[in-house]
């Protein structure tokens, strides 16, 4: 059985449903839920693994726990969230496994779809299955009948703190829209260390002081936009989106920033030079903060769009080299194989500022590229490590094919990246008239083997699954203890940057610091590919020190 049911309803009975949904809620009825999403998960050891191929479009009955093999990435199915969602907003702490999704919406016919302002929190451990976090506050979306948010951005501000980014049907709560209650607004949610009101909750008096340019005239209605963390100059950098899918004219190319002044947002519009073109007009790009000092590059690359009947196969680069209104270039002539990677709109994305990777999985696509679908599954990358090099020819790598058998291909899910464990997660979506439950996780670089032995609860265990019978006491001996391997390395460059009385605390206490023995790659088996994290550095190397923003990190190795 599917995390969908509405596949399996013929239309006359579709109709009925919608009808009878829309009773209840009038009625203030809550609907029926799907009785799995309150299942635990599938042990590691009996998990399903689906071995897969490009095929077509049709999904297999993968359940919670088991685990599709791609050519290039194991997908591994989380628990199920307590309803069918989609654009909804999602944000995860990577330090504690706590992942939440607030907002979204389903559709109940082509023409009728109802908004949600819930937030709902699992802490991946592999304990419990997804809450109702009652409590979250009063300070995010609007909580009345088909009044929450939708279709907004999701960005990660810092370690346990993320931004949706305006949207719509209530995300101001009623502060732009007024008696509408159908604007939109940044709400800042902090993700902490539990799946409960005391480790999720929003952040009160968030938001944008005031509304400028285009945004005034819609009280902040903007949907589908692009948004990512400028860290260097740490503001939220939005743009395009749109208040009307169906009208062009309210189909947006501004760029805006959103820099934090107190508890509230300046929001100020940038004006990018575009001596070469810009992206125009279009909805449903997604998004990611590109940073290398070293290298000079710093900026946003944007990710394919639609406008009007178009939908675009290109990739964009905000450059902030220049000046911080930045300027549009046209990444697209460099990628040799984009016709490969066809058009794109409402997926997500992220940048691996580990690897230099950046990572781009589900979304609508062109269905007529190789093993294409109109909605995808399927993961790719993109390797920037010579963006830099104007010259340089750029290639997208295919991890999975979009018509990835197995896991049923969606659109409109948020760009969450687990940086710590590198791994993609897939929460909700839609595809037609269906808003999934079912939640994945996507690691690149595991073979089938390995996909079959992953345990996606693993960082996060309160204990490690094992024999009951107790372990024989180990003999005595005179030997003198094998030496740390994970003795720690202070990264070049860390003294000067860091009082010496907090480097000296992290080296004496390393275990007091993140990430210190950890494997690199948590899930998988040890081995001379997965070596123990033992070098210090900060968070964000670019950056200087910070006790609360930009404190010290144990990595695999310094970037």
């Amino acid at each position: 059985m599917q995390a969908h049911v509405s596949c399996c309803l013929s239309t006359a009975a579709r109709v009925s449903a919608v009808a009878l949904a829309l009773a209840l809620a009038g009625a203030g009825v809550a609907r029926a839920e799907d009785p799995r999403a309150a299942g635990a998960p599938i042990p590691a050891d009996t998990a399903a693994t689906t071995d897969t191929t490009a095929t077509d479009a049709a999904t297999a009955d993968v359940p919670v726990g088991g685990r599709v093999a791609a050519a290039k990435a194991c997908y591994v199915r989380l628990p199920d969230l307590p309803a069918g969602r989609y654009g909804g907003f999602g944000a995860y702490n990577d330090r504690t496994g706590v992942l939440a999704y607030a907002g979204g919406a389903d559709k109940l016919a082509d023409d009728i779809t109802r908004a949600y302002g819930d937030v709902f929190a699992i802490r991946l451990d592999g304990s419990a299955a997804w809450a109702t976090v009652a409590g979250a506050g009063d300070a995010g979306y609007a909580r009345a009948n088909d009044r929450g948010c939708r279709e907004m951005a999701s960005v990660r501000v810092d370690g346990d703190r993320w931004a949706s980014v305006f949207g719509k049907d209530g995300c101001d709560n009623g502060r732009f829209s007024s008696d509408a209650m159908n604007g939109g607004d940044i709400k800042e949610l902090v993700v902490g260390a539990t799946a409960a009101q005391s480790g999720v909750r929003w952040v009160p008096n968030s938001g944008v002081q005031q509304l400028v340019d285009r945004l005034v005239d819609t009280g902040g209605q903007l949907s589908r936009p692009f948004a990512a963390f400028d860290g260097a100059r740490q503001r939220i950098v939005f743009g395009q989106g749109t208040s009307d899918s169906g009208s062009d004219k309210d189909t947006y190319d501004e760029v805006y920033a959103a820099a934090r002044v107190g508890h509230k947002f300046q929001v100020r519009r940038l004006r990018p030079a575009a001596e070469a073109g810009s992206p125009g007009r279009r909805y449903g790009a997604c998004a990611a903060y590109v940073r290398q000092p070293d290298r000079g590059v710093d900026g946003i690359v944007v990710i394919g769009g639609r406008f009007a009947e178009t939908s675009f196969a290109d990739v964009w680069w905000l450059d902030f080299g220049r000046s911080a209104d930045g300027a549009w270039v046209d990444l697209t002539p460099r990628i040799a194989n984009m016709d490969a990677f066809g058009a794109r709109r409402e997926g997500a994305c992220a940048y691996d500022e580990a690897s230099g990777q950046l990572y781009a999985w589900m979304g609508r696509v062109d269905g007529d590229i190789p093993d294409g679908a109109s909605r995808s599954s399927g993961a790719w990358r993109l390797d920037l490590g010579r963006l830099a090099d104007g010259a340089a020819p750029l290639q997208w790598e295919r991890l999975a094919p979009d018509n990835l058998k197995g896991v049923p291909g969606r659109h409109m899910i948020p760009s969450v990246w687990d940086a710590a464990n590198r791994r993609m997660l897939a929460v909700g979506g839609r595809k037609s008239l269906e808003a999934y439950a079912d939640v994945w996780a996507i690691y690149p670089d595991v073979d089938k083997a390995a996909c079959e032995a992953l345990d996606p609860y693993a960082p996060f265990r309160s204990t490690v699954p094992g024999p009951t019978a107790p372990a024989p006491t180990p003999a005595p001996t005179s030997a003198a203890p094998a030496p740390d391997p994970a003795a720690p390395i202070v990264c070049a460059g860390l003294r000067g940057k860091v009082p010496p009385a907090v480097l000296n605390q992290a080296l004496s206490n390393p275990h007091g610091i993140q990430g210190y023995g950890e494997r690199q790659f948590p899930n998988l088996p040890a081995g001379p590919q997965n070596p123990r994290r033992r070098h210090l550095q900060l968070r964000n190397p670019g950056l200087a020190w910070d006790m609360l923003f930009n404190g010290l990190i144990y990595r695999a190795g310094c970037s």
